[in-house]
């Protein structure tokens, strides 16, 4: 069964043309044009808390599939994302992003789980990286060439 899952947050306007799929009713829309069935929908109001999306999860039985617009509506960063990924294989179904990349991208495909692995280490690389680099400047010795900020023109 193809499942639907929708979330839009607080800041997020509908589109009048309903051509980027961000509001819950455009998302609602192209879901059921996929051949979605069920629907789980988290609003502004919910988003915090994200209960439907938890209750989209546990709801997963063996062969269903929970369909999003985009990636960015399943997970806030790729740690998450991989948590909901194995979440649903847990229970023997797969996740489908039906914008991803201009194509559909979907788990139960082996290529598909590599990519997603593949982001998923690059992103976590560049935290780290990004979190070490305040830190190893911090702890460099002080130089009479440079002490911080920009360099002399004198």
């Amino acid at each position: 069964m193809l499942i639907g899952y929708c979330r839009s947050s607080p800041t997020e306007k509908l589109d009048p043309l309903g051509l980027d799929g961000s509001g819950v009713q455009n998302q609602e829309r192209v879901l059921r044009a996929a051949g979605c069935i069920k629907f789980f929908t988290d609003t502004s109001e919910t988003s915090r808390k994200r209960s439907e999306k938890e209750t989209a999860l546990s709801f997963m039985r063996e062969g269903d599939v929970l369909v999003v617009t985009s990636i960015d509506r399943i997970a806030k960063s790729a740690g998450e994302l991989m948590d909901v990924i194995e979440q649903l294989a847990d229970h023997g179904a797969s996740l489908r992003v039906l914008m991803f990349g201009g194509s559909v991208f979907e788990t139960s495909k082996p290529e598909s789980r590599r990519t997603i692995e593949i982001l998923s280490a690059t992103a976590d690389w560049e935290f780290a990286i990004l979190n070490e680099r305040p830190k190893s400047t911090k702890n460099m010795p002080a130089s009479k060439e440079y002490r911080g900020g920009r360099w002399s023109t004198m």
